[in-house]
C-alpha cells in the first residue's frame, strides 16, 4: 500500500502529501507537529514538513527486525514520554502475553518492552482457560489515564493501567462511628460481573481488609513466659 498523509478540514479542500511507494502500514501519532507513522515490521518513519509544503521521511529501523515480529499499535504514553508499540504477534510472547516497545521521539531509539499484558488475565476474566488475543488499537484515554486496548477480532475492549495491569477501583468508605485511635481494620468484598458477546456472565469476588495504618503486626504472646524459655 502506498503512503499517503491526508488532511481533512470541513469546508476545505482535501489535501494529500505522498510519504512513501509502499509498504505495509499500520497507525500514525501527531506529536509535536510531527506524523509518527508505524510500519509492520516495527519501523517507524517521521514525517515533518519542510519547505515548499514539502514532507521530510526519516526512517528509524526497528531492532529486531529479523525476527517474527507483527504490529498494529503506537500510541503516545506522555508519563513515559515515549511512543509505545504493542506487538499483535510477537515472536517473543508464544500467545501467553503482548509485549511492547517503546520508542523515544526525541533521540530516536527504541527500547526494549516496556511492560507486558497478561493474556492469561484477559482469559481468566472471561471466563475462558485461554484466547487468541490480537489487540487492533489502543489509546490513553485523557480523561481517567487508563489504556484502552481494542480487539476487533475478539470484540473486546481491555481496560488497564499505563504498565498493562488490571484494576478495580471503589471507594473504601469507613465506619465512621469507630474512632481512629482503636486502630480499626475494615473488610471490604468486591464483586465484579463480566458478560461476553454470547450473553454469558462471569463472576468473582476478591476480600480486601483496610486501615488508617499502612502496616498493622499481629503478634501473639502468652500472658507469662518462664525465665528459662
Amino acid at each position: 500500500e502506498k503512503g499517503w498523509l491526508y488532511k481533512l478540514k470541513k469546508g476545505q479542500t482535501i489535501k494529500r502529501w505522498k510519504f512513501s511507494g509502499g509498504a505495509d502500514f499500520e497507525d500514525v501519532v501527531l506529536l509535536d507537529s510531527l506524523f509518527y507513522v508505524l510500519q509492520s515490521n516495527g519501523n517507524i518513519l517521521r514525517l515533518s514538513f519542510a519547505e515548499q509544503n514539502k514532507v521530510g521521511v526519516q526512517t528509524y529501523q526497528f531492532p529486531q527486525g529479523d525476527a517474527k515480529n507483527e504490529f498494529e499499535i503506537l500510541y503516545y504514553d506522555s508519563k513515559r514520554d515515549k511512543l509505545i508499540l504493542m506487538c499483535k504477534d510477537c515472536e517473543s510472547d508464544n500467545k501467553k502475553t503482548l509485549t511492547t516497545f517503546s520508542f523515544d521521539p526525541h533521540s530516536g531509539v527504541y527500547s526494549d518492552s516496556s511492560y507486558v499484558v497478561d493474556i492469561k488475565e484477559v482469559a481468566r476474566a472471561l471466563g475462558e482457560d485461554k484466547i487468541k488475543f490480537k489487540p487492533s488499537a489502543a489509546s490513553i484515554n485523557p480523561k481517567d489515564g487508563l489504556l484502552y486496548i481494542i480487539s476487533a477480532i475478539n470484540k473486546l475492549i481491555v481496560v488497564t493501567d499505563n504498565d498493562g495491569k488490571f484494576i478495580v477501583e471503589f471507594t473504601a468508605i469507613p465506619d465512621l462511628t469507630i474512632e481512629k485511635k482503636m486502630e480499626p481494620v475494615f473488610d471490604y468484598t468486591v464483586y465484579a460481573d463480566i458478560t461476553d458477546i454470547n450473553g454469558e456472565t462471569r463472576s468473582g469476588e476478591q476480600k480486601i481488609s483496610v486501615s488508617y495504618k499502612s502496616l498493622l503486626l499481629k503478634t501473639n504472646i502468652p500472658a507469662t513466659i518462664p525465665v528459662d524459655s
